[in-house]
């Protein structure tokens, strides 16, 4: 049964108001000076307990890390929001070995369950025989899926929460570059391979190295790099993985959280500046290769905080890039903190749609409708 829970400032009392957040949408746009400091306590509760900052650190004097846009700033000894790095002896270092990430992976037959299955090459007969190897989806091959245990986010929504969460506080399981690389390029099955987590943006020097390798022993075979990302990664690892990412045939899909600054942080701890100016920076290279479509983009609708309204402002956006990008919407699933939400309605997932649309763009998807109340 769906809990109801409390606005602190408005006093609002329903099931879309999130119980740990304790905070509307309505109150997070209208009133970010006080609804903001109460969103970070739910982060720094549910944070504590994984032994992680409870926001991106900004300590006086600290060293400033710059391997994602979070720009944690840290003191001697004291570890980044991400997990993966630490002020040691006034430098930030890595606490894995050179080449290592916190990754798993498993063979994920065609058609996957992917967002973007629905325009991609692996899914679709987009672009064959160039860049798939059958006329429609490739029955018979396979996906390398790789999750990895880091985010630069936290969001209270996450679907993956646990399994991400648990690498991280484990540390483990951990893998060479190069071993990874060698497992994936021995496998024929594969004609694509996967980075999500988690998200690739906590780990992008890893991510790059692997598929750098793949890029040079893959010869003429089609095996595809893709990325489902959060878009909150460091301009200058950005760049070199969407080119190989393009040159390989894959893609990249942002999940884009929200248009609204203050819904942003409030639900997802961290800024999405950065990660809209990245999707905006790839339109040149979007026009490298509309079909299939290079960049793919989704949105989660969170009844009470993801709503028409801020999807018009990501689609609005999405479509400034390229009317023709695919985007999915996809249907809330009360997990992690935020369980207590309902479910999205037929009504409010068709509001969305229509808002998309009416902002320009031309490929609108719901893309998991088996979720809908």
């Amino acid at each position: 049964m769906t809990r109801l829970g409390t606005c602190a400032i408005c006093r609002t009392k329903g099931p879309t108001v999130s119980s740990h957040l304790a905070v509307c949408g309505r109150c997070i746009r209208n009133h970010p000076d006080e609804a903001l400091p109460i969103a970070e306590k739910a982060h720094e509760r549910a944070r504590r307990m994984m032994g992680l900052p409870g926001s991106p650190p900004a300590s006086s004097g600290g060293r400033v890390c710059s391997r994602c846009p979070n720009r944690c700033r840290l003191q001697e000894g004291q570890t980044g929001y991400c997990g993966l790095l630490i002020n040691s002896q006034g430098r930030i270092t890595k606490v894995l070995g050179e080449g290592e990430g916190i990754v798993s992976y498993y063979k994920d037959p065609h058609p996957t369950n992917c967002v973007a299955s629905w325009c991609c090459a692996g899914g679709t007969p987009a672009g064959y025989p160039i860049y798939s190897v059958s006329s429609g989806p490739e029955m018979g091959r396979a996906n390398a899926a790789v999750f990895l245990g880091s985010c630069t986010y936290h969001c209270l929504f996450c679907q993956n929460h646990d399994p991400w969460t648990a690498m991280i506080a484990s540390r483990s399981p951990r893998m060479l570059d190069r071993q990874l690389a060698g497992e994936i390029l021995a496998d024929p099955d594969y004609t694509c391979v996967c980075w999500f987590g988690g998200c690739p943006s906590s780990q992008m020097e890893f991510v790059l190295s692997v598929s750098r390798c793949i890029a040079e022993h893959r010869g003429d075979r089609i095996l595809r790099i893709c990325l489902e990302t959060n878009g909150n990664i460091e301009p200058r690892y950005l760049a070199p993985i969407s080119k190989l990412s393009l040159d390989s045939r894959g893609g990249l899909k942002f999940d884009l959280k929200f248009h609204s600054p203050h819904l942003q942080r409030a639900l997802c701890g961290a800024g999405n500046e950065q990660a809209l100016k990245n999707f905006r920076s790839l339109k040149a290279m979007n026009q490298d290769r509309r079909e299939p479509p290079f960049l793919r983009a989704s949105t989660l609708i969170i009844p009470g905080y993801v709503d028409a309204e801020e999807v018009k402002g990501l689609a609005e956006l999405v479509a400034e890039v390229d009317p023709a990008i695919p985007y999915s919407l996809l249907a809330f699933h009360p997990c992690y903190l935020m369980s207590d939400l309902p479910r999205c309605t037929s009504r409010l997932m068709e509001e969305c749609r229509r808002a998309a649309l009416s902002a320009g763009l031309q490929r609108v998807r719901i893309g998991n409708p088996f979720l809908i109340a």
